[in-house]
């Protein structure tokens, strides 16, 4: 089931429903924008009349019947789902949705449902995500999901994580409306393999910087924080900085370069240059004289370094 939120097209306009996820089916909100104070309205199998939507049939030439006698009386206007019970978490289930805030407000979701009779693999459970200019989606093999359901929860599970930004800028990923046993107790870990580091984003979110594109190897969900799969330090980028002839001297182990600024003491800026696309800089360092400078660096993945340099 889809639900249009908007007319702009800008990115995905609709929120999604598989009815074959969980105990209770489960649903995404389509992107909200943050500045609208609009909440996410998550679908559920029941839909609210006056409502417009589409199916996605699993076989051509099928015909569907819709009678008065599926009308129900229950409510169906905040589009909320339900925990799961005691039993249902007793066989492993588990839920969750995870949200990524983008510099321009908006926030696409996606949802990851443990649950007894789900697959780890590609199947009717899962739903590709359409991949829009903002978005996040997990991964069953080379399938890139908005909707993932999975066999009930084991805590060695990983789960690849990857997104699409539209631009430059702060990124957060937040976890909203755990369920199962994620509301019992169970942490969900990000790691940033770029930034070689792993958090607990059940407790607090987790803001990054990227540079705009689609990055479908840098963060890995896992469950238990010493389940750390190629995190070693050699991936991770070094920005190093050095006086070498005169010149104040920039070099990225990995990334290359994008973008380096100069500040003095009271924060003005003093020297900036851009589309520097090399893994080494040089500043001549006799435009700052016995000054302490604030160097920043940003490179091509959005990171930013930011060290004090003394140029005596």
């Amino acid at each position: 089931i889809h639900h249009q939120m908007g007319s702009g097209y800008t990115q995905n306009q609709y929120a999604i429903y598989n009815a074959t996820t969980g105990p209770d089916g489960t649903g995404v909100s389509a992107p909200r924008v943050i500045e609208s104070g609009a909440g996410y309205r998550n679908p559920t199998r029941e839909v609210k009349v006056g409502t417009g939507f589409m199916l996605q049939a699993l076989k051509p030439g099928v015909t569907l019947h819709f009678e008065n006698s599926y009308r129900i009386k229950t409510g169906t206007v905040d589009y909320t789902g339900k925990p799961g019970t005691e039993d249902e978490i007793d066989n492993g289930f588990g839920r969750y949705w995870l949200t990524m805030n983008t510099p321009s407000g908006i926030e696409p979701m996606l949802a990851v449902v443990y649950f007894e009779g789900g697959n780890n693999d590609f199947a009717i459970e899962d739903t590709e995500s359409s991949l829009s200019s903002n978005d996040i989606y997990t991964f069953a093999g080379n399938k890139k999901l908005v909707i993932q359901g999975k066999a009930p929860f084991v805590n060695t599970d990983q789960i690849p994580l990857g997104y699409k930004a539209f631009e430059d800028g702060t990124h957060i990923f937040s976890v909203y409306q755990p369920e199962g046993v994620f509301e019992n107790g169970q942490s969900i870990y990000l790691i940033d393999k770029l930034l070689n580091k792993t958090v607990k984003i059940t407790d607090k979110p987790y803001k990054f910087m990227t540079r705009a594109g689609e990055f479908n190897d840098r963060f890995m969900i896992v469950y238990r924080p010493g389940n750390i799969i190629g995190t070693a330090a050699d991936i991770s980028n070094v920005v190093n900085f050095a006086k070498v002839d005169n010149q104040i001297v920039i070099t990225s182990s990995i990334d290359k370069i994008k973008e380096v600024e100069l500040f003095d003491l009271n924060s003005r800026p003093v020297y900036k240059k851009s589309d520097i696309n090399s893994n080494e800089h040089r500043i001549n360092a006799a435009d700052f004289n016995h000054q302490i400078v604030i160097v920043t660096v940003k490179t091509e993945t959005g990171e930013l370094v930011t060290r004090k340099f003394v140029n005596n």
